[in-house]
Protein backbone atom coordinates (compact mmCIF):
# COMPACT_ATOMS: atom_id res chain seq x y z
CA UNK A 1 0.00 0.00 0.00
CA UNK A 2 2.85 2.42 1.01
CA UNK A 3 4.66 2.11 -2.63
CA UNK A 4 1.02 1.83 -4.41
CA UNK A 5 0.32 5.47 -2.54
CA UNK A 6 4.00 6.87 -3.02
CA UNK A 7 3.31 6.37 -6.66
CA UNK A 8 -0.15 7.27 -7.16
CA UNK A 9 -1.28 9.61 -4.57
CA UNK A 10 -3.15 8.61 -1.14
CA UNK A 11 -6.01 9.61 -2.36
CA UNK A 12 -5.80 7.96 -6.20
CA UNK A 13 -5.19 4.59 -4.53
CA UNK A 14 -8.15 4.77 -2.02
CA UNK A 15 -10.34 5.47 -4.63
CA UNK A 16 -8.77 2.16 -6.54
CA UNK A 17 -9.33 0.31 -3.50
CA UNK A 18 -13.03 1.28 -3.29
CA UNK A 19 -13.42 0.54 -6.79
CA UNK A 20 -11.55 -2.80 -6.53
CA UNK A 21 -14.26 -3.82 -3.45
CA UNK A 22 -17.57 -2.65 -4.99
CA UNK A 23 -16.34 -4.04 -8.11
CA UNK A 24 -15.63 -7.75 -6.25
CA UNK A 25 -18.56 -7.12 -4.11
CA UNK A 26 -20.43 -6.55 -7.24
CA UNK A 27 -19.73 -9.76 -8.60
CA UNK A 28 -19.66 -12.00 -5.73
CA UNK A 29 -24.24 -10.44 -6.05
CA UNK A 30 -24.13 -11.77 -9.52
CA UNK A 31 -22.32 -14.84 -9.55
CA UNK A 32 -19.76 -14.10 -12.11
CA UNK A 33 -16.46 -14.52 -12.31
CA UNK A 34 -14.23 -13.75 -15.52
CA UNK A 35 -17.91 -14.58 -17.03
CA UNK A 36 -18.41 -17.98 -15.03
CA UNK A 37 -21.10 -18.34 -12.87
CA UNK A 38 -20.47 -20.05 -9.89
CA UNK A 39 -23.15 -20.61 -8.25
CA UNK A 40 -26.79 -19.06 -8.40
CA UNK A 41 -26.59 -15.51 -8.50
CA UNK A 42 -28.57 -12.89 -6.32
CA UNK A 43 -29.06 -10.43 -8.66
CA UNK A 44 -28.43 -12.51 -12.20
CA UNK A 45 -26.91 -10.50 -15.08
CA UNK A 46 -27.42 -11.60 -18.82
CA UNK A 47 -29.53 -10.67 -21.75
CA UNK A 48 -32.68 -11.82 -20.17
CA UNK A 49 -35.76 -9.05 -20.34
CA UNK A 50 -35.75 -10.24 -16.25
CA UNK A 51 -31.92 -9.27 -15.76
CA UNK A 52 -32.11 -6.22 -17.99
CA UNK A 53 -35.47 -4.68 -15.65
CA UNK A 54 -33.94 -5.86 -12.47
CA UNK A 55 -30.44 -4.06 -12.89
CA UNK A 56 -32.06 -0.94 -14.69
CA UNK A 57 -34.45 -0.97 -11.40
CA UNK A 58 -31.11 -0.85 -9.27
CA UNK A 59 -29.48 1.57 -11.32
CA UNK A 60 -32.74 4.50 -11.43
CA UNK A 61 -32.58 3.47 -7.42
CA UNK A 62 -29.13 4.84 -7.56
CA UNK A 63 -30.02 8.01 -9.49
CA UNK A 64 -32.66 8.81 -6.57
CA UNK A 65 -30.48 8.43 -4.31
CA UNK A 66 -27.61 10.19 -5.45
CA UNK A 67 -29.81 13.42 -6.94
CA UNK A 68 -32.11 13.28 -3.59
CA UNK A 69 -28.48 13.66 -1.68
CA UNK A 70 -27.03 16.39 -3.82
CA UNK A 71 -30.41 18.64 -3.09
CA UNK A 72 -30.39 18.18 0.00
CA UNK A 73 -26.91 19.32 0.36
CA UNK A 74 -27.25 22.78 -1.45
CA UNK A 75 -30.20 22.80 0.90
CA UNK A 76 -27.95 23.01 3.69
CA UNK A 77 -26.05 25.15 1.60
CA UNK A 78 -28.62 27.57 1.36
CA UNK A 79 -30.09 27.22 4.98
CA UNK A 80 -31.48 29.26 6.77
CA UNK A 81 -33.08 30.84 3.20
CA UNK A 82 -36.55 29.61 2.22
CA UNK A 83 -34.82 28.48 -0.87
CA UNK A 84 -33.51 25.53 0.86
CA UNK A 85 -37.21 24.12 1.46
CA UNK A 86 -37.29 24.75 -2.36
CA UNK A 87 -34.25 21.86 -2.65
CA UNK A 88 -35.92 19.79 0.05
CA UNK A 89 -38.95 19.86 -2.46
CA UNK A 90 -36.85 18.92 -5.34
CA UNK A 91 -35.20 16.03 -3.25
CA UNK A 92 -38.87 14.74 -2.40
CA UNK A 93 -39.93 15.08 -5.91
CA UNK A 94 -37.17 13.25 -6.91
CA UNK A 95 -38.48 10.59 -6.00
CA UNK A 96 -41.68 11.08 -7.25
CA UNK A 97 -39.92 11.14 -10.12
CA UNK A 98 -38.20 7.97 -9.85
CA UNK A 99 -41.87 6.12 -10.11
CA UNK A 100 -42.74 8.41 -13.65
CA UNK A 101 -39.03 6.81 -14.95
CA UNK A 102 -40.24 2.71 -13.85
CA UNK A 103 -43.98 3.95 -15.46
CA UNK A 104 -42.80 4.75 -18.94
CA UNK A 105 -39.31 2.48 -19.30
CA UNK A 106 -40.65 -0.29 -17.68
CA UNK A 107 -44.49 -0.27 -17.72
CA UNK A 108 -45.09 0.23 -13.92
CA UNK A 109 -48.13 1.43 -12.41
CA UNK A 110 -47.70 5.31 -10.45
CA UNK A 111 -49.43 4.11 -7.68
CA UNK A 112 -48.27 5.89 -4.51
CA UNK A 113 -45.28 7.59 -6.38
CA UNK A 114 -47.73 10.61 -7.01
CA UNK A 115 -47.43 11.47 -3.46
CA UNK A 116 -43.52 12.79 -3.49
CA UNK A 117 -44.27 14.17 -6.93
CA UNK A 118 -47.02 16.39 -5.08
CA UNK A 119 -45.61 16.95 -1.93
CA UNK A 120 -42.20 18.13 -3.74
CA UNK A 121 -43.35 20.04 -6.66
CA UNK A 122 -45.70 21.76 -3.98
CA UNK A 123 -42.49 22.98 -1.87
CA UNK A 124 -40.12 23.33 -5.28
CA UNK A 125 -42.57 25.89 -6.53
CA UNK A 126 -43.63 27.87 -3.58
CA UNK A 127 -40.04 28.78 -1.92
CA UNK A 128 -38.21 28.90 -5.72
CA UNK A 129 -38.07 32.56 -5.13
CA UNK A 130 -38.17 33.91 -1.52
CA UNK A 131 -40.24 36.95 -1.37
CA UNK A 132 -42.75 39.15 0.92
CA UNK A 133 -44.86 39.06 -2.65
CA UNK A 134 -46.81 36.10 -2.95
CA UNK A 135 -48.09 35.79 -6.23
CA UNK A 136 -44.33 36.89 -7.30
CA UNK A 137 -42.79 33.68 -5.34
CA UNK A 138 -45.64 31.83 -6.90
CA UNK A 139 -45.13 33.03 -10.42
CA UNK A 140 -41.44 32.72 -9.96
CA UNK A 141 -42.06 29.34 -8.97
CA UNK A 142 -44.45 28.48 -11.74
CA UNK A 143 -42.09 29.72 -14.83
CA UNK A 144 -38.91 27.85 -13.04
CA UNK A 145 -40.59 24.65 -12.59
CA UNK A 146 -41.31 23.40 -16.50
CA UNK A 147 -37.83 23.39 -17.43
CA UNK A 148 -36.56 21.87 -14.34
CA UNK A 149 -39.10 19.43 -14.22
CA UNK A 150 -37.88 17.80 -17.92
CA UNK A 151 -33.96 18.04 -16.12
CA UNK A 152 -35.35 15.94 -12.93
CA UNK A 153 -36.45 14.00 -15.34
CA UNK A 154 -33.31 13.42 -17.95
CA UNK A 155 -30.98 13.57 -14.63
CA UNK A 156 -32.85 10.02 -13.18
CA UNK A 157 -33.05 8.68 -16.73
CA UNK A 158 -29.25 9.28 -17.54
CA UNK A 159 -27.94 6.88 -15.11
CA UNK A 160 -29.34 3.93 -16.90
CA UNK A 161 -26.03 3.94 -18.65
CA UNK A 162 -24.91 2.16 -15.64
CA UNK A 163 -27.09 -0.80 -16.58
CA UNK A 164 -25.99 -0.77 -20.00
CA UNK A 165 -22.16 -0.64 -18.98
CA UNK A 166 -22.71 -3.42 -16.56
CA UNK A 167 -24.40 -5.67 -19.12
CA UNK A 168 -22.08 -5.39 -21.55
CA UNK A 169 -19.54 -6.13 -19.95
CA UNK A 170 -21.05 -9.47 -18.92
CA UNK A 171 -21.91 -10.14 -22.21
CA UNK A 172 -18.49 -9.89 -23.55
CA UNK A 173 -16.59 -12.01 -20.91
CA UNK A 174 -19.12 -14.83 -21.61
CA UNK A 175 -18.67 -14.45 -25.63
CA UNK A 176 -14.58 -14.21 -25.17
CA UNK A 177 -15.23 -17.97 -23.07
CA UNK A 178 -17.34 -19.49 -25.67
CA UNK A 179 -14.90 -18.44 -27.81
CA UNK A 180 -11.93 -19.57 -26.43
CA UNK A 181 -13.45 -23.05 -25.57
CA UNK A 182 -15.02 -23.43 -29.26
CA UNK A 183 -11.36 -23.78 -30.64
CA UNK A 184 -10.67 -27.03 -29.48
CA UNK A 185 -7.61 -26.95 -28.07
CA UNK A 186 -5.55 -24.73 -24.77
CA UNK A 187 -2.83 -23.63 -27.33
CA UNK A 188 -5.64 -21.07 -28.86
CA UNK A 189 -7.62 -20.98 -25.97
CA UNK A 190 -5.38 -19.27 -23.29
CA UNK A 191 -4.25 -16.38 -25.52
CA UNK A 192 -7.61 -15.71 -26.45
CA UNK A 193 -8.80 -15.77 -22.82
CA UNK A 194 -5.80 -13.63 -21.89
CA UNK A 195 -6.61 -11.30 -24.52
CA UNK A 196 -10.78 -11.35 -23.76
CA UNK A 197 -10.51 -10.49 -20.04
CA UNK A 198 -7.51 -8.45 -20.56
CA UNK A 199 -9.25 -6.02 -22.69
CA UNK A 200 -12.79 -6.49 -20.75
CA UNK A 201 -11.29 -5.18 -17.96
CA UNK A 202 -9.33 -2.72 -19.32
CA UNK A 203 -12.90 -1.02 -21.30
CA UNK A 204 -14.64 -1.68 -17.61
CA UNK A 205 -11.81 0.65 -16.07
CA UNK A 206 -12.71 3.21 -18.92
CA UNK A 207 -16.23 2.93 -18.25
CA UNK A 208 -15.73 3.69 -14.19
CA UNK A 209 -14.13 6.57 -14.54
CA UNK A 210 -16.02 8.33 -17.75
CA UNK A 211 -19.38 7.33 -16.48
CA UNK A 212 -18.76 8.07 -12.88
CA UNK A 213 -16.76 11.67 -13.69
CA UNK A 214 -20.34 12.25 -15.86
CA UNK A 215 -22.68 11.70 -13.20
CA UNK A 216 -20.57 13.64 -11.01
CA UNK A 217 -19.92 16.27 -12.82
CA UNK A 218 -23.22 17.05 -14.77
CA UNK A 219 -26.07 15.08 -13.20
CA UNK A 220 -24.70 15.03 -9.49
CA UNK A 221 -23.01 18.75 -9.84
CA UNK A 222 -26.29 20.03 -11.40
CA UNK A 223 -28.57 19.16 -8.25
CA UNK A 224 -25.78 20.98 -6.29
CA UNK A 225 -24.80 23.75 -8.15
CA UNK A 226 -25.56 26.44 -5.46
CA UNK A 227 -22.20 24.91 -3.40
CA UNK A 228 -19.93 25.50 -6.55
CA UNK A 229 -21.18 29.19 -6.44
CA UNK A 230 -20.51 29.19 -2.74
CA UNK A 231 -16.54 28.06 -3.57
CA UNK A 232 -16.62 30.14 -5.74
CA UNK A 233 -17.15 33.31 -3.82
CA UNK A 234 -15.19 32.12 -1.42
CA UNK A 235 -12.35 31.80 -3.52
CA UNK A 236 -12.88 35.04 -5.01
CA UNK A 237 -12.95 36.64 -1.19
CA UNK A 238 -9.78 34.89 -0.68
CA UNK A 239 -8.31 36.17 -3.67
CA UNK A 240 -9.74 39.90 -3.17
CA UNK A 241 -8.50 39.28 0.72
CA UNK A 242 -4.57 38.86 -0.39
CA UNK A 243 -4.66 41.57 -2.80
CA UNK A 244 -6.14 43.58 -0.14
CA UNK A 245 -3.28 42.23 2.26
CA UNK A 246 -0.60 42.95 -0.58
CA UNK A 247 -1.32 46.47 -0.86
CA UNK A 248 -1.09 46.91 3.10
CA UNK A 249 2.54 45.42 2.76
CA UNK A 250 3.75 47.35 -0.15
CA UNK A 251 2.13 50.37 1.83
CA UNK A 252 4.02 49.53 5.09
CA UNK A 253 7.08 49.07 3.06
CA UNK A 254 7.35 52.32 1.20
Amino acid sequence: YRKVSAALGKEFTRLLMVIGAVAFGWGLLNASFFGVVLYKPLIPVNMSDASRNLVMRISFFMAAIHLCVAQLWQGVVLWPSLKALSKLGWAVFIWGMLGGVLYFVLNEPMGKWWYPLIAGGALAIVFEAPSRNPLKMLGMGLANFPLSLVSAFSDVISYVRLMAVGLASGVMASSFNELAMSTGGWATAIPILIFGHALNLGLAMIAIFAHGVRLNMLEFSNNRHAMERVCLRTIQETISLRRHETWIWHGLAN
